[in-house]
């Protein structure tokens, strides 16, 4: 069975433009999904999916109908893929059977595994920045302090210790506790 899928998102002359292209298309069916929900296993896709039989055929318009994202165009592919269920797209030619079929899965898979990769990558890279001091850096190393530390200890005046490390009063103060 063959059925088109609409997002209402256009004028009510457009949606009747779109749904006489899906009907000459042989959709048997049409859903048109007027929710504003963005996850499609979510919203009304997520229960045509789970409804479609294998061999059936989900007919769109364009590809961005059926998914916000890449990575979630590829998911939604590969899970129709594992359905026995077919994906044709009127605006980008795009059919998953055929010829293709064995393309597009290994296509859409290398970009899953791709876009997870990436994922874990920038989430690396994230934790590492995080890691990282940010601000200023310090004025006087552990053994500069000890020094300072020392220096008074021996009875120099605050300010020469100061001076001598090139800081003020208050930033040796703050080094010492």
């Amino acid at each position: 069975m063959n059925i088109g899928f609409l997002r209402n998102k256009d004028s009510a002359e457009q949606l009747q433009e779109e749904m006489a292209a899906l009907e000459q298309a042989g959709c048997e069916r049409i859903v048109v999904d007027n929710s504003t929900v963005s996850d499609p296993h979510e919203g009304i896709l997520g229960t045509i999916l789970s409804r479609m039989a294998a061999g059936d055929v989900l007919v769109v318009l364009s590809l961005d109908s059926i998914a916000n994202s890449m990575p979630e165009l590829v998911e939604i592919v590969l899970e129709m893929e594992s359905k026995d269920l077919r994906l044709q797209s009127l605006a980008e030619s795009f059919d998953t059977h055929g010829k293709q079929r064995a393309l597009t899965k290994a296509v859409f898979t290398q970009l899953l595994q791709f876009q997870r990769q990436l994922e874990g990558r920038l989430l690396d890279e994230a934790a590492a920045l995080s890691a990282r001091r940010v601000g200023r850096p310090k004025s006087l190393s552990l053994e500069q302090i000890e020094a300072a530390r020392d220096m008074l200890k021996k009875g120099r005046p605050m300010d020469e210790v100061a001076q001598n490390f090139c800081i003020s009063r208050a930033t040796l103060y703050r080094y010492l506790g």
